[in-house]
């Protein structure tokens, strides 16, 4: 299978992996949320697909294998110190506008980190997919830069579309712009 056709391959399963998520629940009779067997096809066929692919391609096989080194790990350590100090700065904020009371944020540190735990590990497999397999096989067929931006944009934007229509709950979307889940998708 040439590059190209790898490529074309990665970028039909990716885009079929939410619809196909969203029809293994439906089969199951379980609802769509987050924690459901669909979500789960949804976000990791991009991985695993990206591995196959990256694997399999004697062109990629170096450059993605590089692309899960370490980069430069100060860049990693500012990446760890600004999500906790810009919490804090939220919070001070709140405190000092008279917002909120932090003596019982304590509660809600457990749940704070299980998210950001729970957040990590998805982003893992999604930049896995993208940065890992699909700009390096976009960059290796000699695309400009703006080419591999729009074209990786898109592919990632529209795999997001049965995240939002369907297994994401529509109440979160509302609360940040109440508008339906189409809309939400399409411009969000």
């Amino acid at each position: 299978m040439s590059s190209r056709a790898r490529l074309l391959a990665f970028v039909v399963i990716v885009l079929s992996s939410g619809w196909i998520g969203v029809f293994v629940n439906r089969l199951l009779g379980i609802p769509d949320s987050m924690d459901s067997a669909g979500s789960g096809i949804w976000i990791a066929t991009p991985l695993v697909a990206g591995i196959v692919m990256g694997v399999t391609d004697p062109a990629l096989r170096r450059p993605y294998i590089a692309s899960w080194k370490p980069g430069r790990f100060r860049a990693y350590g500012v990446a760890l110190v600004v999500f906790p100090l810009s919490f804090v700065a939220a919070i001070a904020v709140g405190w000092a506008a008279g917002w909120l009371e932090p003596s019982g944020l304590g509660a809600f540190a457990g749940v704070v980190v299980a998210a950001a735990a729970g957040t990590l590990g998805k982003n893992v497999f999604e930049e896995g997919a993208w940065r890992g397999y699909l700009v390096p096989a976009l960059v290796g067929r000699g695309l400009p830069d703006p080419w591999v931006w729009v074209i990786s944009g898109t592919v990632w934007a529209v795999w997001h579309y049965p995240y939002y229509l369907f297994l994401f709950d529509e109440s979160l979307t509302r609360a940040v712009w109440d508008v339906p889940p189409v809309v939400y998708a399409t411009l969000g």
